[in-house]
């Protein structure tokens, strides 16, 4: 498994955010795009194009949810709507997952 480090930091109206930015792969070459340390936990997610997409296309965050005991992922795409795909993973539209970056 390799796990890429990358610091992100950000100034929002006094208040200094700082998540740690990683990237997830295992050796077989599973992956999940970015892998955020928020501080209080490791939140794997997933960008795809799909416009409804479903648990086929979460096998990466699912493994790495398992090798790495988390709880809850999210699986990034462009349409409106979130929606649970079971298992800790949440669709969220790519609008509202960069909202708070706008």
């Amino acid at each position: 498994m390799r796990i890429a480090r990358r610091w992100y930091c950000r100034l929002e109206v006094r208040t200094l955010i700082c998540s740690e930015f990683y990237f997830w792969r295992t050796a077989s070459g599973e992956e999940v795009d970015l892998l955020v340390n928020t501080g209080t936990e490791l939140l794997p997610i997933e960008v795809k194009l799909h416009s409804a997409p479903g648990t086929d296309s979460a096998t990466g965050l699912l493994r790495c949810m398992r090798d790495l005991g988390l709880k809850r992922s999210w699986l990034v795409y462009p349409g409106r709507e979130s929606y649970s795909l079971g298992e800790g993973i949440t669709t969220v539209p790519a609008g509202l997952a960069l909202s708070p970056f706008a």
